[in-house]
């Protein structure tokens, strides 16, 4: 499923960076037609070459999504049939019990007590919002 979203996402990118190029591709060669009345050569030049970029961008785009549809998942990898996983070596119960015991340790090796032992300390700075008087 995951596959199914990554590859909509270069689809969209490559069908607006083609969108773009095409635009941009058909706005310089309109300028250039105008000849002297038209915005200049360095804007169609410039136009131009963001219309480069964004064709480039929107093939990288259509690439990366034939390379992406045409390599096998992790999924295919590891199961041997559609609907069948592998055993894996992770397990959720053993990682919880170590979690508790070290919870465990840790709070029985600290002194539960309810006064600090170390005095608070107080800030040198200003402090916003209401006084308290003790």
């Amino acid at each position: 499923m995951l596959k199914l979203f990554q590859n909509m996402g270069h689809m969209f990118r490559a069908f607006i960076g083609l969108g773009l190029a095409a635009t941009w591709a058909y706005a310089a060669s309109m300028w250039y037609d105008m000849g002297e009345f038209g915005p200049g050569m360095p804007t169609i030049i410039g136009t131009g070459a963001l219309a480069l970029l964004a064709g480039v961008g929107g093939l990288i785009s259509l690439l990366r999504m034939s390379f992406s549809a045409s390599a096998p998942s992790a999924k295919s990898r590891n199961a041997s049939s559609w609907g069948e996983d592998q055993p894996s070596d992770f397990d959720a119960d053993a990682v919880i019990a170590r979690h508790l015991a070290k919870r465990q340790a840790s709070e029985a090796a600290s002194p539960a007590s309810d006064t600090p032992s170390e005095p608070q300390q107080t800030r040198s700075g200003p402090v916003f919002g209401r006084k308290v008087v003790p």
